[in-house]
Parts: structure tokens; C-alpha cells; sequence
């Protein structure tokens, strides 16, 4: 079996890294080769795939890849990448392609038609406003050549069931196997919180900071820790975000690998203000015996179990959210016990084979 993966811009994102941990679980007998931009071909080789790029000039993902381009038809800015797409396909002759995501597949879609290229799409957006938000014509035309469309969750799922999208399948993400390191236990009783996004505002940062603030009075022991890059979106976003943090809040910037970040926490916060499709750092934190604190909204609903694994709270409440902060930091015993189901929870729901079989199944059994 030839599978050939595209993955779509510039910034290397959970959804990213989930499409090629499933690639990397595939047997080994296929062989897998990765359409990616340029700027994150070096990181798709740490994975151990091979990894061509799009055309660094012509074919910029941070503009070509966005769902917004694919709205109205024809993209003409998208024919140089989708030259090189159909450059790569004559050379590899892949038996299906994977693409990350539906900006990806509609940027694929008529070179795969004329080619005649099994398509499945993994899907791990939240298009909650469907079937009125315009992307959905588009996505219908992906999906009505798609072999499958899986969906990461079954909150992602559900806006495709309303838009009567049903060659639909959820497969959840998985972690690699011992993907968890032992943690690194303080010394002393400050509990350690990380929270760790590549940020911006649907990422619900300025309800955490808010919720900080107003614990700071209160002389809890604990340590807040913001991880990732802050200006993605905006520099503008940036600087209000450092302005509104407390003085003692720390910010440690990008983290290629968050393994040491997680095995330096005691609580992973999730503070989405927007539905988050399925997020990745939620297995991993748990998968470090992290205890969870994360908004009840999109996939995380699915991920955390509320007073279990973790708490959850509603998005865009600062006052629940310090109320969730104020328990779990008042309360060592409470947050070692969640660490400790949570990481028991990932044993069962994020088994990377499992889940990459499910998808090699799939693949077989639509005829590739």
C-alpha cells in the first residue's frame, strides 16, 4: 500500500503532529510519503517519513491552505502548488491520499479527480456553524468524492451530521507508546501549572490571566507557567496578553518537544474559549499524570472526565476558572489522584496502533 499524506502550513500544529503519529503507527510494510511546506519538513523527518516539500515561493501554506481560499472557486493562487501536487502524484502513483484537514483536500481535489486517487480526509476543525457557515458547499464536494471523512472527535463530527455529511468515521488521536515520562517531584508544596497553546484568541488566555490575577490576593502556593508562541496570531495579541499577566506568570515561548514541560507540572490547564476540535497537549498532559483543568466545550468534553481526571468549567469564565485553580492548588492529594486516572485514561482511549489500524482498515477495506 502507497500513501501519500499532505499537511498544509506554515505553523506546525497538533493537527499536524496527530496526522503523522497516525502515519508513523501504519504498518511497516507501506510505504508513506508527506506533502508538507517547507518551514515544517524538517520536523516531519523526526517522525521517520520521508517529506517533500510545496514549492517554497508559489506555494505559501500560511495563504494557500486557509479555508477561506477555497470558498469561492476557481483558486488560481493554488494552481502552482497543485502542479506540484500532481508532479508528486505521477512519480509516487500512491494507491489513496491522506489530507490534514479540508483546506488541504479542496486545495487537492481536482488533481486527485483527474487522477483518479482515493481521497480521505482527516478532519479535525470545528465547523460548528454548519450547515449555514459558507464552507459548507465546499466541504460537501470534498466529501461527496472522499472515500471517508474521520473526524476527530464527535463534537467535529456532528457539524458534518447536520450538513448530512455520513461517509463520516471518529477515530480520536493517540500518543505513541510510553509517550509518558516519569515527572519530576518538587521538593516542596508549590503545585506547578502549566498551560500550553500555540495561542490566540479562541485559546482562552485572557480568562486563565484574568482568573490568575484574582487568586494572587488569596497567597495560594502555586506557580503559573505559559507555554508556546504568543504572536501567531498578532503582535498586538502578544503584548495585551503580557500586559494583563501577573508580574509572577512565566513565559517560556515555543516548546518543540513539551515533554520536560510536562514532566515539571502538576496541573495542565486547557482555557479554550472556542470549541477546540480534540486537542493533543490534552493526552499528553495526561498522559504525565497531569491533572486536567479545562473548559466543557468541543473535544475536551470528551477527553476530561469532570472531577476524575480533572475539572471541567465553563468557557469564558474567569471566575470558575479560579475557582477550579483555587481547589486543585489547595488540594495536593485531589490532584495527584486525577493525575493518576487521567494517565490510566490514556492507556485506554489513545493507543496510537490502535487507532492507526483502525485507519489502515479503513483504507483496505474502501478497495485501495
Amino acid at each position: 500500500m502507497k500513501v501519500l499524506i499532505i499537511l498544509g502550513g506554515q505553523v506546525f500544529s497538533g493537527a499536524e503532529i496527530t496526522t503523522l503519529r497516525f502515519a508513523a503507527a501504519l504498518p511497516d510494510s507501506w510505504e508513506i510519503e508527506i506533502l508538507a511546506h517547507s518551514a515544517t519538513c524538517e520536523r516531519v523527518a523526526k517522525f521517520g517519513l520521508p517529506a517533500h516539500p510545496w514549492d517554497n515561493e508559489s506555494a505559501n501554506g500560511d495563504t494557500l491552505l486557509r479555508a477561506s481560499h477555497f470558498i469561492n472557486e476557481p483558486c488560481h493562487s493554488a494552481q502552482p502548488a497543485r502542479k506540484r501536487l500532481d508532479e508528486l502524484i505521477h512519480k509516487f502513483r500512491p494507491n489513496a491520499v491522506l489530507a490534514c484537514m479540508f483546506p488541504v483536500a479542496m486545495l487537492s481535489l481536482p488533481i486527485l479527480q483527474k487522477r483518479n486517487v482515493p481521497l480521505f480526509v482527516h478532519h479535525q476543525l470545528m465547523y460548528k456553524d454548519m450547515p449555514e457557515h459558507p464552507i459548507t458547499e465546499p466541504v460537501r464536494r470534498v466529501a461527496n468524492y472522499a472515500k471517508c471523512i474521520i473526524a476527530a472527535s464527535l463534537a467535529v463530527n456532528e457539524p458534518l451530521k447536520r450538513a448530512k455529511i455520513l461517509n463520516t468515521e471518529v477515530i480520536t488521536a493517540g500518543l505513541p507508546t510510553n509517550y509518558g515520562q516519569e515527572k519530576n517531584i518538587s521538593n516542596n508544596k508549590t503545585i506547578r501549572i502549566l498551560s500550553i497553546a500555540t495561542w490566540g484568541p479562541q485559546k482562552g488566555l485572557k480568562t486563565l490571566l484574568e482568573a490568575d490575577r484574582m487568586l494572587r490576593t488569596e497567597n495560594l502556593d502555586y506557580v503559573l507557567t505559559i507555554a508556546g508562541p504568543l504572536n501567531t496570531y498578532s503582535q498586538e495579541y502578544e503584548t495585551s496578553m503580557r500586559k494583563l499577566a501577573h508580574p509572577d506568570v512565566s513565559f517560556i515561548g515555543n516548546q518543540p518537544d513539551p515533554r520536560p514541560c510536562y514532566q515539571n507540572a502538576d496541573i495542565l490547564i486547557i482555557p479554550s474559549s472556542d470549541p477546540d476540535p480534540y486537542p493533543t497537549v490534552t493526552l499528553e498532559g495526561m498522559a504525565h499524570a497531569l491533572a486536567v483543568i479545562a473548559t466543557d466545550c468541543g473535544g475536551l468534553s470528551e477527553q476530561v472526565i469532570n472531577g476524575e481526571t480533572g475539572l471541567l468549567v465553563p468557557p469564558n469564565n474567569s471566575l470558575k476558572m479560579a475557582g477550579a485553580i483555587r481547589q486543585l492548588s489547595s488540594d495536593v492529594l485531589e490532584t495527584l489522584a486525577m493525575g493518576t486516572a487521567g494517565k490510566k485514561r490514556t492507556l485506554k482511549i489513545a493507543n496510537i496502533k490502535h487507532q492507526a489500524a483502525q485507519l489502515g482498515q479503513l483504507m483496505c477495506a474502501s478497495g485501495c
